[in-house]
C-alpha cells in the first residue's frame, strides 16, 4: 500500500493528470465504473471490472479518491487493501475529483486506473468555511484563532481508519491530521489570519500569524476523540488547548513533531499568545488532594519552606501523579518553577507553591507569572519574604533519638548526623517538621516518629527511609 501510495505522489508531482492514463499496461487492465446521482451529500458506488487476467479469484484492491482542485498532491481517501471491487463513497463537497484503484494478485500490482469526475450541487468546503467564519469571528485575531479551534475540534473527530485525509472533513465529520490541518488552513485564510502548515515524517499541524508573531498549533492532537466511521461520533468535551500557540522549540520536542517542512514554523519564538500564558488560565489549575487543606487547590498562593533554598534541584514526584518531576531555581526574592517536560500541566505549580510556608492572597505582596521555556512552564514567584523556618541541628555524635524528644518542636527542618541510627516513638510527633535530611546510613525509625507533621518530605537515598516513606505517603527528593 505504501509503495502504491508513494509511487501516485510521485505520478502526481511528474505527470499531468490526463497523461498518467498513457503508462498503464494494455494486459490485465481494470476499469472502473460509476453509478449514483454526482451531487454533494449523496452517495455513489464505483466498481472495478478487471479484464485479461486468467483467475480472477483472490485480486485485492486498493481505492483512493483526489481532489483533484482543492488538494492536487494529496488523497481525500485512501483506503486499505481490499478484497471489494467496489467502493460506496460519498461526495460531501461538490468539485472536480479523481479516482484511482491499484489492482493486486498476491503481492503483484498487475493494474491499476483512474477515472476523473465532476460532483455538482450546492454543498461545498468553501460555504461552510465562511459560515463557520461568520459565526466564529470576535474582535482580536487571538480570539477569532481561539474560536475556529475550537469550533474544529469540537465538530470534528480523529478518523480511527487513517483513510480520510481531505479538507472535506469540515462537512465529513472526521479526518486524520491532514484534515485538522488543512481545514484550520482554510478557517484561518477565510478569516485573514495569516496560517501555513507545518508537517513532521507522520504528522500534521500549522503556524499561525497573531499580532505580527509566529506560533505553532495541532487542533488534532487538542482531540481526544477518536473512531471507526460509521460507528458514530464520541462524545466531546474533552477537548483542550495545550498545544494552541507553542513555540518551536516546545512543539518540535513533542514526539511526532520533529520537523519535515513548514515555511514559518522554524520562526516562531514567541509565547505571547500561548493559551495558559495569554488567558492567565494556568491560575485556576489545581491538583486534587495535593492543597494544603486536601481537594482542590484554588488560586491562593503559598510559599514553598526553606528546604528548596538548599543545594537541590530536582524533585521526584510520587508515581501515582502521573508526572515526571520539576524543577527549581531560587535567587533573592525570586523563585522558579520549570517542568522536566511540556506535558507536566501548570496546576503542578499550584500545588508546589501551596504545600507549605506563609499564604500570600491575590493581590497581596507577592506575584505570581508564568512563561513558557523550551523545557516546559516557568513560573516565577516575586516580592515575598521567606520567614526563618528553624533548622533543629542535632550533635553530630548523636546516636539515638529518644520517644517524645521533640515532641511538637517549632522547627521547620532536622538534619539526621551521619552516626544517627535510632528514632523513637513519636520523636517529631505534632511538631512543624517538614523536611528531613537523611546522611545515607540505615536507621530504625518508629512507624509513628513523624505523627501529626503534614506533607513531609525525606531528602534522602537511602533504600529504608525511602520505604518508610512510601508506606506513610511522604515525598521524596533525591540529595
Amino acid at each position: 500500500m505504501l509503495k502504491s501510495l508513494k509511487r501516485h505522489q510521485e505520478l502526481l508531482k511528474t505527470r499531468k493528470v490526463k497523461s498518467i492514463k498513457s503508462v498503464q499496461e494494455a494486459t490485465p487492465s481494470v476499469g472502473i465504473d460509476l453509478s449514483g446521482d454526482l451531487t454533494s451529500g449523496e452517495t455513489v458506488t464505483l466498481t472495478a471490472t478487471v479484464t485479461g487476467v486468467e483467475d480472477p479469484s483472490g485480486l485485492k484492491y486498493i481505492w483512493a479518491i483526489q481532489d483533484v482542485e482543492r488538494d492536487p498532491s494529496g488523497y481525500t481517501y485512501y483506503g486499505e487493501e481490499t478484497e471489494e471491487a467496489q467502493l460506496a463513497y460519498t461526495f460531501y463537497s461538490a468539485g472536480h475529483y479523481a479516482c484511482w484503484v491499484d489492482v493486486y494478485q498476491g503481492e503483484n500490482n498487475i493494474a491499476w486506473e483512474y477515472i476523473d469526475f465532476t460532483v455538482g450541487g450546492t454543498q461545498t468546503i468553501e460555504k461552510k468555511v465562511a459560515e463557520v467564519v461568520s459565526s466564529c469571528r470576535a474582535s482580536t485575531d487571538w480570539q477569532t484563532a481561539l474560536n475556529l479551534y475550537d469550533w474544529l475540534t469540537h465538530h470534528m473527530y480523529y478518523d480511527g481508519s487513517y483513510s480520510f485525509y481531505g479538507p472535506d472533513a469540515i462537512l465529513r465529520g472526521y479526518g486524520v491530521c491532514d484534515s485538522y490541518s488543512k481545514d484550520y488552513l482554510l478557517l484561518c485564510q477565510e478569516a485573514g489570519i495569516p496560517v501555513e502548515r507545518a508537517l513532521s515524517s507522520s504528522h500534521a499541524w500549522n503556524t499561525l500569524n497573531i499580532d505580527g508573531k509566529w506560533y505553532q498549533a495541532d487542533p488534532t492532537w487538542d482531540d481526544p476523540n477518536s473512531a471507526m466511521p460509521g460507528e458514530g461520533s464520541p462524545v466531546s468535551g474533552w477537548e483542550g488547548h495545550e498545544f494552541f500557540c507553542l513555540n518551536s522549540s516546545i512543539m518540535q520536542s513533542v514526539e511526532s513533531h520533529e520537523l519535515k517542512s513548514g515555511a514559518h514554523a522554524a520562526s516562531c519564538t514567541s509565547l505571547d499568545a500561548n493559551y495558559y500564558i495569554y488567558t492567565e488560565e494556568w491560575k485556576n489549575w489545581g491538583l486534587s488532594d495535593y492543597g494544603p487543606t486536601g481537594g482542590f487547590v484554588t488560586p491562593v498562593y503559598t510559599l514553598v519552606d526553606d528546604a528548596f533554598n538548599q543545594d537541590i534541584t530536582v524533585w521526584n514526584l510520587n508515581e501515582d501523579t502521573g508526572y515526571d518531576g520539576a524543577l527549581w531555581e531560587m535567587s533573592g526574592d525570586e523563585i522558579s518553577w520549570v517542568s522536566s517536560s511540556y506535558n507536566i500541566k501548570p496546576r503542578l505549580l499550584i500545588w508546589a507553591i501551596s504545600r507549605d510556608g506563609v499564604m500570600l492572597e491575590n493581590g497581596g505582596p507577592a506575584t505570581v507569572s508564568a512563561s513558557l521555556t523550551d523545557d516546559g512552564f516557568c513560573f516565577r514567584l516575586t516580592g515575598w519574604n521567606i520567614p526563618d523556618p528553624g533548622t533543629l541541628d542535632l550533635p553530630d555524635d548523636a546516636e539515638t533519638v529518644e520517644e517524645q524528644a521533640f515532641l511538637g518542636v517549632d522547627a521547620a527542618i532536622v538534619s539526621f548526623p551521619s552516626r544517627l541510627n535510632t528514632v523513637g516513638a513519636r520523636a517529631f510527633a505534632d511538631s512543624s517538621v517538614r523536611t528531613v535530611y537523611f546522611s545515607g546510613n540505615d536507621i530504625d525509625l518508629a512507624s509513628d516518629a513523624f505523627d501529626g507533621c503534614e506533607r513531609l518530605i525525606f531528602v534522602t537515598d537511602n533504600a529504608a527511609a525511602i520505604q518508610y516513606a512510601a508506606d506513610h505517603g511522604y515525598l521524596v527528593i533525591a540529595p
